[in-house]
């Protein structure tokens, strides 16, 4: 676990105190880290009483007597904020106890919400199979496992981060079973789970949901969208490195650059009735006007309307004057992907450029700048070829196409590897009914938005 500088950190339920004695003794943490301990039993073992010496001699704090499930009410911390709590292994002791250890979860949850700082996290580690994710390498029964998300969720915390508990970073800690008896526990595959406050309660009339603006497209036309359009369109995501289209933008571009010059351009807009090819035509005078051997992307936006939505491509135009496909695209993209919410390990994919377009079009001209007299040699071709960015980043990044535009996600390319994590792993999903902007005259605005499970 690493705490950037000027973090107060709450350490619950932490038995002989050989975890926060381990942490502390490894000389990573800023000297402007606040440290407290706390363990649930005022009566404690001998090894945690040396363990508690070492730490007030390093002038952490030490509570006992804290119950994780009340924090917001303890005498001594309910003042108190904290920009982490961690709480590793909790356990209500005993087998087969399952509700109650997911009643301890989601009581924990509760209170601790109450004492984070804002942008506070809450850390839990579970043993392998109790947190009940798709990541965790023992698999078990949704009904067997809990639910660390779902019991999360209650106190409107999403999980940000899955990382692997390596107990070999932290010497001398010492794993116990229920007050803190000597016999340990199996954690060589345990997970470290962090949750982060989520951005509360869906407030669908921050404006007037009814609410309409005016979209130029390609052509001049205007097209009127719903304001959740509108922001969508505003966010320039292919411009934006932070999200998946900016990557994937990106990607594509720095490998047409490998062999051609090319041009980045920008956004276009058009409706869903627009036909690829009448793109091509409209910008065939620029095309055609343009000297030197240059490639132009653009990126697009198709908006439709049945319902609203956006659908995300990147543009590929140039002359075939001076290129051919196989030159343009002589190099398939292979790369190293690393899906947080599908695994913690990296793989290759080679993304092979045939499977990745979508569409190719071509339209005959006459060359504007005609060098020879032949009639044959003074016709031209432009072409075109359009790359689904939704269906590139599901075939590529193995995302999900839900996740394309979700904001939060956190998309970082280092060398040849694309790393990806969600804004929230392993949501409680619901479905939003926008229906309503169908027939907008006909709905009122309590009946706006429906939810369901």
């Amino acid at each position: 676990m690493e705490f950037d500088s000027g973090s107060s950190v709450l350490f619950v339920g932490e038995g002989d105190f050989s975890f926060t004695e381990a942490l502390s003794s490894r000389n990573k943490l800023a000297s402007d880290v606040t440290l407290i301990a706390t363990c649930f039993h005022r009566d404690v073992t001998e090894r945690a009483n040396v363990n508690i010496e070492k730490l007030r001699k390093r002038g952490i704090e030490v509570v006992l007597g804290v119950d994780a499930t009340k924090l917001h009410i303890d005498g001594t911390l309910k003042s108190r904020k904290f920009s982490h709590i961690v709480f590793n292994f909790p356990h209500v002791g005993g087998k087969m106890k399952i509700h109650l250890n997911r009643t301890l979860l989601e009581d924990f949850f509760a209170s601790s919400s109450c004492m984070l700082t804002g942008g506070g996290r809450v850390i839990v580690t579970l043993c392998s199979g109790q947190g009940g994710i798709p990541l965790d390498p023992e698999k078990r029964k949704w009904d067997d496992t809990w639910q660390v998300v779902l019991m999360a969720s209650r106190s409107d915390l999403i999980l940000r981060r899955v990382l692997k508990f390596d107990a070999s970073h932290y010497s001398g800690y010492s794993a116990t079973g229920y007050r803190s008896l000597e016999k340990g526990f199996d954690h060589s595959r345990a997970i470290t789970y962090v949750f982060e406050r989520g951005p509360g309660a869906l407030n669908c009339f921050q404006c007037d949901p009814l609410h309409t603006e005016n979209v130029t497209l390609y052509d001049g036309w205007c097209m009127n969208l719903p304001y959740f359009i509108c922001a969508q369109i505003q966010r320039k995501v292919c411009s934006d490195l932070s999200t998946v289209p900016g990557q994937l933008c990106s990607l594509i571009h720095k490998q047409l650059s490998r062999t051609v010059l090319t041009q980045f351009k920008d956004y276009l807009l058009v409706n869903e009735k627009t036909e690829f090819r009448n793109l091509l035509q409209h910008y065939s005078r620029f095309l055609l006007t343009q000297a030197g051997k240059l490639i132009y992307v653009y990126p697009l936006h198709i908006l439709k309307k049945s319902p609203f939505s956006i659908g995300t491509y990147f543009l590929i135009m140039y002359k075939n004057k001076y290129f051919d496909f196989e030159t343009i695209f002589s190099e398939n993209i292979t790369l190293e992907i690393r899906n947080l919410s599908k695994s913690f390990h990296s793989y290759s994919k080679t993304l092979v450029w045939e499977d990745i377009i979508c569409g190719s079009y071509s339209l005959p001209v006459a060359d504007s700048n005609p060098s020879e007299s032949s009639h044959s040699e003074c016709m031209d071709e432009l072409s075109m070829y359009a790359i689904d960015l939704e269906q590139l980043a599901e075939f590529g990044l193995d995302i999900e196409r839900n996740e394309f535009w979700a904001h939060g996600h956190d998309v970082i390319a280092d060398c040849h590897c694309i790393t990806y994590s969600p804004s929230s792993f392993f949501p409680i999903e619901y479905v939003y009914d926008l229906s309503f902007w169908q027939c907008k005259a006909e709905t009122s605005k309590d009946q706006a938005i429906q939810w369901r499970n």
